[in-house]
């Protein structure tokens, strides 16, 4: 019995401990941002960076296989596998996606209170339903997702690459969608302000501009 297993024995400490202790070293060598995102897989990963700095452990053929696919391309950097979704899956995380009260909402409404402007929101009897509207001002603002709403050069629209048949065509009819419907608004004497969920994200920068559009 080797040193090490005495004194953990004399001390009392279990076998999960000392496993525990045994991942934490290892991870040690890791870099900090790779270990905050090793939410799957962990032992494949530690596997693949013990194997590039202390050399090969040994294995099967189908070990050796899965460890040569996370090989790191650089010496401080481990390629993570990307997770696989069923259709099924996706469509159910898609569906799930709320249309109103969110986050660029919720950030608009803020800024408008911030500001002392009174609103409503969503109103059912006009064009496109829009997320705040100002009667006695006749503005209102539209909240749009960037990708959802195909918003031009920015990052955030990206259109998804598994069923190209169907989102390109999906995306583009939305786009089309608001044209019409801000095209109503404006004949029917509305002043159309349309927020994009990038615009959201600086509070300060958001409430310039709604203080700039309605001359505060």
């Amino acid at each position: 019995m080797s040193a090490s297993t005495t004194s953990s024995a004399a001390f009392g400490v279990s076998a999960a401990a000392r496993v525990g202790a045994n991942f934490s070293t290892s991870t040690r060598r890791l870099p900090r941002r790779l270990i905050r995102r090793l939410r799957w897989q962990p032992r494949r990963i530690l596997r693949c960076h013990r194997e590039r700095r202390f050399g090969s452990t040994g294995g099967d053929a189908a070990g050796e296989q899965s460890v040569a696919r996370l090989t790191p391309r650089s010496s401080n950097r481990v390629r993570l596998m990307r997770r696989v979704i069923s259709p099924d899956d996706r469509r159910a995380m898609m569906a799930s996606i709320r249309s109103t009260n969110t986050k660029p909402e919720l950030a608009v409404r803020r800024a408008l209170t911030r500001l002392g402007l009174r609103y409503r929101l969503h109103a059912i009897d006009l064009p496109g339903h829009p997320d705040v509207v100002m009667r006695r001002r006749r503005s209102v603002i539209f909240v749009h997702g960037c990708l959802w709403h195909l918003h031009d050069g920015c990052r955030l629209a990206r259109v998804p690459k598994t069923r190209p048949e169907y989102w390109p065509a999906k995306l583009e009819r939305n786009k089309q969608r608001d044209r019409r419907n801000q095209e109503e608004l404006i004949c029917r004497g509305w002043t159309v302000i349309v927020v994009w969920e990038c615009e959201t994200a600086d509070p300060k920068k958001l409430e310039d501009r709604l203080r700039q559009l309605f001359s505060l």
